[in-house]
């Protein structure tokens, strides 16, 4: 509409009415460019100040053209060359500034200065203001952007999704290779037969017991199981060591407690046998603290659900069951023995209790067996239990020096029990043949004494004689050729 106007109206026929066209449909260009702009304001300028040199430029020709036969002249030449080439000159060198801002990063720098921040600020609010299509360009920026951003954190998620994916496949496949060689090993070396309750289970019944068998792995300081928890999982200890703890309490006055270690267990040991023991009535619980002691301890455990089931489907046949239930028996026969031969009275420790209590004392023993050469204690190592040697007999050595032997209703370590710290004063092993023993632990010691089930007089006299012994146990390290304390 406007160039057909500028046709109609203006200079008919002239020159100045074809420049005056011309330069309409060229600003129609610079104003349509301006408005698509490029993603960078620098570029998007640059694109405009060049377009406009280049609009001039055409319109300069156009008038030196139409102008060169009129006489006089409408335009000055020589003007307008001053024109063009000052223009062209200073488009060249802006152009060649913002290649050498933009690529030493001088614009950044620029817009980062103090000084500037504020001059940018009020362009960028003013052209926001001016031109609606400024206000445009910031949004669709900071929308590309956020999209680039979105897809960089969801690749870089994904990568890391990818890198656990395959870790834990990995782990996983570890983990079940370490499982089937634990149990390859277990059969192979028949280590379930170490456990009187699985003594001579069959091939069969092996694999069957190692299919239920969890595998587990606890990194070194875990707790494996706890001092005074149910007990109703039996372990197998496939790879690392372990240390045992039970809590003492310590000092006279009986109110500090510590763990002391009383035993390791090592590669393909079995603990916890006693969690398995069916049909007694009994509630079982751990008579010790076991300890990951290795970097890393691996074990296959089951669970006494499991071994219920095994029993259910009669996987685990009733000569199993038989020889569980005859060891019960002998337990229990060796309680009534002991409880009947007054042994406990006899002692200093026990001595006035009514036989209500010696019941309930010997109830808490643990039944134990030890094979001929298996030491029973061992000397300078912690005393922390109680023993009475129901079957069988041992020797006493102190220094591997043989002392004496201990038979059927001999009392191992009195003071063991007692507050304070104590260690062994010999070493005893079973000799001739398998012996059976009744063990008190401190622990139970002290729950029975919790329970009232001995007295304080009993225990205050128990105190004194744990003083007393401490004092010849003192004086006995102290002295040379010093005769060895009268307790073990």
């Amino acid at each position: 509409m406007l160039m057909t106007g500028a046709l109609s109206v203006v200079e008919p026929g002239s020159p100045i009415q074809l420049v005056l066209a011309t330069l309409v449909m060229l600003t129609f260009t610079l104003i349509t460019l301006k408005l698509a702009p490029y993603r960078q304001k620098a570029d998007d300028w640059t694109t405009f100040l060049v377009s406009l040199v280049i609009t001039a430029n055409t319109q300069a020709g156009f008038v030196l053209l139409m102008d060169k036969e009129n006489v006089p002249h409408n335009f000055n030449p020589e003007n307008i060359e001053v024109m063009l080439l000052t223009m062209n000159i200073g488009v060249l060198i802006v152009q060649l500034l913002n290649l050498v801002m933009i690529k030493w990063g001088c614009w950044v720098k620029l817009k980062a200065a103090p000084c500037c921040q504020k001059a940018f600020m009020n362009t960028e609010t003013n052209l926001h203001k001016i031109t609606p299509s400024s206000s445009r360009d910031d949004p669709g920026d900071e929308d590309e952007s956020a999209v680039e951003r979105l897809m960089t954190t969801f690749t870089d998620s994904e990568d890391r999704l990818k890198e656990k994916s395959v870790q834990r496949r990995n782990q996983h496949i570890a983990r079940v290779q370490e499982r089937l060689a634990a149990r390859r090993e277990v059969r192979q070396t028949r280590t379930l037969t170490r456990a009187k309750v699985f003594e001579g289970i069959d091939a069969a019944a092996t694999t069957e017991v190692l299919a239920l068998m969890d595998y587990e792995r606890y990194e070194k300081g875990s707790i494996i199981c706890d001092e005074g928890a149910v007990a109703d999982r039996f372990y197998i200890i496939v790879a690392g060591h372990c240390d045992v703890l039970q809590v003492r309490k310590g000092g006279a006055d009986d109110e500090e407690t510590k763990s002391i270690r009383v035993g390791v267990l090592n590669h393909l040991d079995v603990m916890g046998e006693n969690a398995l023991i069916v049909g007694d009535g009994r509630r079982h619980v751990r008579s010790a603290t076991v300890i990951a002691k290795s970097d890393v301890v691996q074990t296959l455990e089951l669970q006494r659900s499991d071994f219920e089931q095994l029993v259910e489907t009669g996987m685990i046949g009733q000569e199993i069951l038989q020889r569980m239930h005859s060891v019960q028996q002998e337990r229990r026969d060796v309680c009534k023995a002991l409880q009947q031969s007054h042994a406990l009275q006899q002692t200093d420790l026990f001595r006035g209790l009514d036989t209500d209590a010696i019941s309930k004392i010997i109830d808490v023993m643990e039944f134990r067996k030890f094979e001929a050469g298996t030491h029973l204690v061992i000397q300078d190592e912690a005393a922390s239990e109680l023993m009475v040697i129901m079957q069988g007999s041992a020797t006493v050595y102190r220094h591997d020096a043989m002392v004496r032997r201990f038979g059927k209703f001999d009392i191992i370590g009195e003071i063991a029990v007692l507050p304070g710290e104590h260690v062994r004063g010999a070493t005893v092993t079973a000799e001739g043949g398998e012996v059976t023993a009744l063990v008190l632990c401190k622990d139970r010691y002290c729950q029975l004494k919790a329970e009232g089930v001995i007295s304080d007089q009993i225990h205050e006299r128990a105190r004194r004689k744990s003083e007393h012994y401490l004092r010849l146990d003192l004086a006995a390290s102290q002295t040379v050729g010093q005769p060895p304390p009268p307790e073990l």
